[in-house]
């Protein structure tokens, strides 16, 4: 019979044998007792109190006066059996029929055994040997509670020799074909029982556990875990504590929470996936590296608690690496202008002091692009006209130069080689996008559809990868290359007359007045520096999205209407000082919504199937006009304020769609393109993106969605809050 720490006498078997019928029925009843609550101190003195344990183990407790529910009968055969106030393991045959009971108490402050036979009959934990090939063997209810704590839910108590001969060929059989030894009072027989079935043992020997000895000197203080290396390409972070390295994977906001953890000592490595956010996980991977590589389990549980907060700690500071301090003397405006309400009006106003003259959609929709570069999905924006990089390098000047890259030309080796965080929340500015090269192209898709751009070279360890996430402004005087043109989301410059005359009316104005202060454009540029670099980067959260109904007529719809979510994501972002913030993330509110559906309005699918502003006005004309075929020479005759460039971009964007078919053009000089407008033109316009009216509740709904809430702590549930408030 298995003793431990305080050996309790077991008596003889009972006379006559105790039937498996009253067997099962006390195990029964003490696993009611302990459902209960009864046996909470004896447990917490045991370190039993682990429901995986508690689960594996079948354990019950019986009270101290457990015969006075026993059938009068049958209480002889119980008599003088140490039983009460105990733990109680059934253990089972073959068949899973209970045929002995091992019972665990405490004894003058030690654990003390018992049971119902002198030899054990049955075997323990019999799930055990179906459900892992490997199992950990131990003899003593001490340690089997430690194993289970430190992550090895496949331990099984043995009650000695007897125990393992007995049980030995039924392991085998269960598909048991290897077993680690952790016992304490087995001095080798135990795994000469399991060797002579066949089970591997791991260690001939028994791993004795010592009792206490002396206290010997206070040992040196573990060496702390510190980072010490960052591998931006292969996303892991290295950390070292002594002899022991641990390779921790990256986890992006969103993705799956386990992780893969290497561990080193010495020569030997340990690794698994898991979620180092919880402590069962992290004890449980300890618990199985610690065995492996000969190291205290408990220190390298210790270790992974501590790598979370590294981890974050590490991430905030890549995060604030570029972010230079923001001297009080500037902090004090770009706080004020963070809180104001019309932000966004004041960022265009900043703008048109700067020289850019109206278009304060243009402004905001690219200063917006810029801001996406903190989000998750950020913004690309092409803005295309006469001239537009002049307006684009607007919005790159007011972006911190430590999170801007400004292409006046982009090639495909310029942006692959970039370094491994230099797209990191970045915004790409690209002069002369109609130019790029066909290879340039395909890196920006790549780029875009994965969210990063790798390179290789004949020397291997300079291949590598750029990751983003990065938000990319577009400057073009022309159409992008078609391998690219569905990256972004086109932004028309005005080119109307009104507008035209608006700009010469500046150019005047700013020749004809007195000079400005030379720093008064640099204190513009200074502040919105400093209130970009003041925003935290947090997610967004829009709680209204699945309010917002999209056109979904065609597949281009897909692209635009992420582009829609992260415009009004950005507009959240740059608002969140003055936005509800829920677990760490910002609360877009239905004013951010409104707001992007009148900055998309006439740039994604908003009237006709997608048809840009440009486009819609050449079919009204068109339609006005009853001009069924024509050339680019009629065009001028309805529209003689149109450069030949937006006519070019018009013609294209209906070409693109459907409403117009053209006719090859004859060969020779002068011979113009011929256009005739199809059926689909005459088709109404397809609605836009809406806003639907959150849907009235009835008071059935209320009633049970008050009722969830009690249910909840109190907590208010989303379907309640338009009724909570409105009264």
């Amino acid at each position: 019979m298995l003793d431990d720490e305080a050996p309790v006498p077991v008596p003889a078997a009972p006379q006559p044998p105790i039937p498996p019928r009253l067997l099962g029925q006390l195990a029964t009843f003490a696993q009611g007792r302990l459902a209960a609550g009864e046996a909470g101190e004896l447990l917490g003195n045991l370190g039993a109190d682990q429901p995986k344990l508690i689960d594996t183990y079948r354990i019950g407790y019986l009270p101290a006066g457990y015969l006075g529910a026993v059938a009068k009968a049958d209480r002889r055969l119980l008599t003088g059996l140490a039983l009460g106030n105990r733990l109680i393991f059934p253990a089972s045959d073959d068949a899973g029929q209970v045929v002995d009971l091992f019972a665990v108490g405490m004894t003058n402050g030690n654990p003390a055994t018992a049971g119902t036979r002198d030899d054990p009959l049955g075997l323990l934990a019999p799930t055990l040997a179906t459900a892992y090939s490997e199992l950990m063997i131990t003899d003593a209810v001490s340690l089997l509670t430690d194993c289970f704590r430190q992550g090895f839910p496949n331990t099984l108590l043995l009650r000695g020799a007897v125990d393992a001969k007995q049980h030995a060929k039924r392991l085998w059989d269960s598909g048991v074909r290897r077993v680690i030894l952790r016992t304490r009072h087995d001095r080798g027989a135990i795994p000469d029982a399991l060797a002579a079935a066949g089970i591997d043992v791991s260690g001939k020997t028994s791993v004795a556990v010592l009792s206490p000895e002396p206290a010997a000197p206070a040992p040196e203080p573990a060496p702390a875990l510190r980072i010490i290396g960052d591998d931006r390409t292969a996303e892991v972070v290295t950390c070292e504590a002594g002899p022991i390295r641990y390779t921790v994977e990256r986890r992006p906001p969103g993705s799956d929470p386990r992780r893969l953890v290497v561990v080193r000592c010495r020569d030997r490595v340990a690794q698994d996936r898991l979620d180092l956010d919880s402590e069962p996980q992290r004890r449980r991977f300890a618990g199985n590296a610690g065995q492996r590589l000969g190291v205290v389990a408990d220190l390298i549980a210790e270790h992974l608690g501590q790598v979370v907060p590294l981890l974050a700690g590490k991430q905030q500071e890549d995060e604030n690496r570029h972010r230079l301090a923001v001297p009080d003397t500037e902090r004090q405006d770009a706080e004020a202008m963070l809180a104001a309400p019309d932000l966004l009006a004041r960022v265009c106003a900043d703008l048109t002091a700067l020289g850019w003259v109206g278009e304060d959609r243009a402004k905001a929709v690219l200063f917006l692009t810029a801001i996406s570069r903190h989000l998750a999905q950020p913004m690309w924006t092409c803005y295309r006209g006469t001239a537009p990089w002049q307006s684009t390098a607007l919005i790159a000047a007011l972006t911190p130069p430590e999170e801007r890259l400004v292409f006046h030309r982009l090639t495909d080796g310029a942006l692959r080689q970039q370094d491994a965080t230099n797209l990191r929340h970045r915004l790409l500015v690209v002069d002369q996008a109609e130019s790029i090269r066909p290879e340039a192209a395909i890196a920006l898709r790549v780029l875009k559809e994965r969210g990063s751009i790798g390179w290789a070279t004949l020397a291997q360890e300079n291949a590598g990868e750029a990751r983003g996430p990065v938000a990319v402004i577009a400057a073009a005087a022309a159409d992008l290359d078609r391998r690219c043109r569905d990256a972004f989301v086109i932004l028309g410059a005005d080119e109307r007359p009104e507008h035209t005359a608006q700009v010469l009316a500046a150019q005047r104005h700013r020749h004809g007045a007195a000079i400005n202060s030379p720093g008064a454009e640099a204190a513009i540029v200074a502040r919105h520096h400093a209130m970009q670099r003041l925003l935290e980067r947090k997610p967004v959260v829009i709680p209204d999205a699945d309010r917002i109904s999209f056109p979904s007529h065609q597949t281009k719809s897909r692209g635009e209407q992420a582009w829609f979510l992260s415009l009004v994501e950005a507009i959240a972002f740059l608002r969140q000082r003055q936005r509800l913030s829920e677990q760490g993330a910002i609360l877009a509110s239905e004013a951010d919504i409104r707001l992007a559906m009148t900055l998309s309005e006439g740039v994604i699918a908003t009237a006709r199937d997608g048809l840009g502003q440009a486009g819609r006005n050449l079919l009204a004309a068109l339609t006005a006009g009853g001009l069924a075929r024509f050339t680019m020479a009629d065009l001028g005759g309805i529209l003689p304020d149109w450069t030949r460039w937006t006519l070019r971009a018009a013609l294209d964007d209906l070409l693109d769609f459907g409403y117009l078919e053209a006719t090859p053009s004859r060969r020779g000089r002068g011979n113009l393109r011929e256009y005739s407008l199809t059926t689909r033109s005459t088709t109404g316009a397809v609605p836009g993106i809406v806003l639907r009216a959150e849907r009235s509740i009835t008071r059935n709904e209320m009633a049970e969605e008050m009722v969830k809430m009690a249910e909840n702590g109190g907590r208010l549930p989303a379907i309640l809050s338009p009724w909570a408030a409105n009264g």
